[in-house]
């Protein structure tokens, strides 16, 4: 194109643009890469070919407040993301990604990443979020959006993008597709970041601020900034419901977000405003206890759940009449049969009736621990997953064994918890069991020996899925 800088700004964030002409002197704006990645690396540029490729393939938005690229271009010794020329966009650039907007621009800034959002589904495609930083005001309640398919595309390489993981949709942390409702979820986060000054999760580690957005609900903004309206702080509320069919369409957002706009009713009014100016410490001290209570319990949970095993598999062996499941009048087939039963329902007592000596050992181990840690995290944490799965069980006789010593061969597909992924086995086993005496004069069948071959070995994700 034959650039020639001629200005730059810096914006709020600390990206840089520059204003230039080219040899027919049109003018364009030019945002500066400023990657962290150095233009040496052969990944440089295979990643700036790919960003070539995706600017190239994006349809244009017709005006309006979304921003879309034109190239990328190399002046100098640096590389520059390409836009048409705005005077608004050059005028403004230096707020760009402020965090100081009034209501009635974060109303603004609503409605452009709305209409933003609309063009992205007339596409038939959906970008990776909307985020702060992306955004422009440029006064009179008007806001710009850099096309937040390139922005999160450059994010990982880019440094001060860290916040942006942090506004994550609950479904996206759980691995969905990004849709139009997950949109919606970080165009609420970011209003609500922007009306009041706060973001609603705690920020200390990546996995804490992943675990509230999955299970914490968001203080009523109005504790943070009693300022605002009871419409619009029902509708931030609700573009951050944590099921998406709880979230308003993107047309009833919309709606709902011109009409407050310009009735003006996305302010408080003075009895409002008393009463959450008010309120406002006590709630964010409550939710600051609970949020010491969690951050307790994530660092005290492994030791309290490794000696807790002892004390319930002491508790629960010194209890008086426990029911006896195997009997000397069970049979052999029956007692293997409970074995596996015990196993798959995490009950080692039921297991323990089953052998005898050091056989089954192992199981018996890893059924204890995951039995309390099973119950403690459904407690604490209120996950919902199986911890054992025992999957494809075949059980058959071994013809050949003696009358006094019969024995089984097994074959089954065997998932357990281990930290925060599944280790998955394909076992085969062999049970031999012999009559083991039981109480006055009396024998039982128990299995004696368990001989474990494992097949294969792997792992695969736990899928968390906290109770509502």
């Amino acid at each position: 194109m034959g650039l020639k800088i001629t200005a730059a700004k810096i914006g709020g964030n600390g990206r840089r643009l520059c204003l230039a002409r080219n040899e027919k002197g049109e003018k364009y704006l030019l945002e500066a890469l400023e990657l962290a990645i150095s233009p040496k690396e052969r990944f440089f540029l295979e990643f700036l070919h790919d960003l070539r490729e995706m600017i190239r393939r994006l349809p244009a938005s017709p005006g309006g407040s979304l921003l879309t690229y034109l190239g990328v271009e190399r002046v100098g010794e640096d590389y520059y993301l390409v836009l048409p020329f705005q005077r608004e966009v050059w005028e403004y650039w230096p707020r760009l990604g402020a965090a100081d907007l009034t209501l009635k621009e974060v109303v603004g800034a609503g409605e452009a990443m709305g209409e933003a959002l609309r063009f992205f589904g007339e596409q038939g495609e959906y970008p990776q979020g909307f985020f702060y930083m992306d955004l422009i005001p440029l006064g009179a309640g008007k806001t710009c959006v850099l096309d937040p398919r390139v922005q999160a595309m450059l994010a990982p390489y880019r440094e001060g993008e860290e916040l942006r993981e942090a506004f994550l949709p609950p479904e996206i942390i759980e691995d969905a597709q990004w849709d139009e409702k997950a949109n919606l979820y970080t165009i609420g986060l970011t209003m609500y970041y922007l009306a009041t000054g706060v973001y609603p999760f705690p920020l200390e580690r990546k996995e804490e601020t992943a675990a509230a957005i999955l299970k914490e609900e968001p203080l009523d903004p109005r504790y943070h900034q009693p300022e605002i309206g009871g419409a619009f702080a029902v509708l931030l509320q609700r573009l951050l419901g944590k099921v998406p069919a709880e979230r308003p369409g993107l047309q009833e957002f919309l709606d709902g977000l011109r009409e407050l706009y310009h009735q003006d009713r996305f302010l408080a009014t003075a009895t409002e405003k008393e009463h959450f100016a008010g309120e406002g410490e006590r709630a964010r001290r409550r939710l600051e206890q609970k949020r010491r209570a969690y951050r307790w319990w994530a660092r005290a949970k492994w030791p309290v759940l490794i000696l807790l095993p002892a004390l319930v598999l002491f508790y629960l062996l010194s209890k008086p009449g426990y029911e006896e499941v195997v009997t000397p009048e069970t049979t052999p087939e029956e007692v293997v049969a409970y074995f596996y039963q015990g196993l798959a329902d995490i009950d080692h007592v039921l297991m323990e009736q089953t052998v005898t000596g050091e056989a089954g050992k192992e199981y018996i181990n890893l059924t204890v621990t995951l039995h309390v840690i099973s119950k403690t995290r459904m407690l604490y944490e209120g996950v919902r997953f199986p911890f054992i799965v025992l999957e494809n069980l075949r059980i058959e006789p071994e013809e050949d064994s003696p009358a006094e010593r019969p024995s089984f061969r097994s074959s089954f597909r065997l998932k357990y918890v281990s930290g925060e992924e599944y280790t998955v086995q394909e076992r085969e086993e062999r049970l031999v069991l012999e009559r083991v005496k039981h109480g006055w004069k009396k024998y039982k069948w128990q299995i004696v020996e368990v001989q474990t071959e494992i097949l294969s070995e792997g792992t695969e994700p736990v899928v968390m899925n906290p109770a509502r």
